[in-house]
């Protein structure tokens, strides 16, 4: 009888705990990372655009022939969070922030265009998620306006994951970097200028 049990358990827990529903995150405060070269430069910070297509999904769980079996959702308005990542970003790298971009050296816009995290259920081997981040800044100086647009799409194996919060500790510190990567790269332009 013990075995019938088990065995049981063991089903239901093959139908109910593998099936996945939408389920909704929301990330903490941002920290700065940033590790590099300093600017030195003023800096006019623009806030930050959030201009994807869906500002409400950031992940999805698909199965191995690429449908969606569940969606991450966020009901939290990442604009801010982006913004004052791109600010403690900019402060470290050695932007100090001016109030009148008449007064900087350069002004900046920094748009998110792309933020997805994909996970493939029952992937062991390989790569079984990918993250995906586009970051454009508009810069201008006192002679031009240029666009940069940046994209940082990552590829790796995680251990299995049975809910959002698996892919919230992968896709938060992803964002970090990039947001970091997009300084450092700023740093490199302001410094050719």
């Amino acid at each position: 009888m013990n075995k019938h049990l088990i065995l049981g358990a063991c089903v239901a827990l093959i139908f109910c705990g593998c099936s996945f529903k939408n389920e909704s995150i929301s990330f903490s405060e941002p920290a700065s990372i940033y590790m590099g070269q300093k600017a030195f430069a003023k800096a006019y910070l623009f806030k930050v655009q959030d201009e994807r297509v869906d500002k409400n999904i950031v992940g999805v769980f698909k199965n191995k022939n690429g449908e969606v079996q569940s969606v991450i959702t966020t009901a939290q308005d990442l604009a801010p969070w982006f913004n004052t990542a791109f600010e403690k970003e900019m402060r470290a790298a050695g932007f100090v922030p001016v109030s009148d971009k008449n007064n900087a050296d350069f002004s900046y816009l920094m748009t998110v265009t792309t933020l997805k995290a994909e996970y493939i259920t029952n992937e062991l081997t390989g790569k079984n998620l990918r993250l995906l981040m586009g970051i454009s800044v508009e810069i201008t100086n006192k002679n031009q306006t240029i666009t940069k647009k940046y994209k940082y799409d990552e590829e790796k194996w995680i251990k299995p994951a049975f809910d959002a919060d698996a892919i919230k500790k992968e896709l938060e510190p992803f964002m970090r970097e990039s947001i970091a990567n997009t300084v450092k790269s700023l740093v490199e332009l302001s410094a050719a200028k």
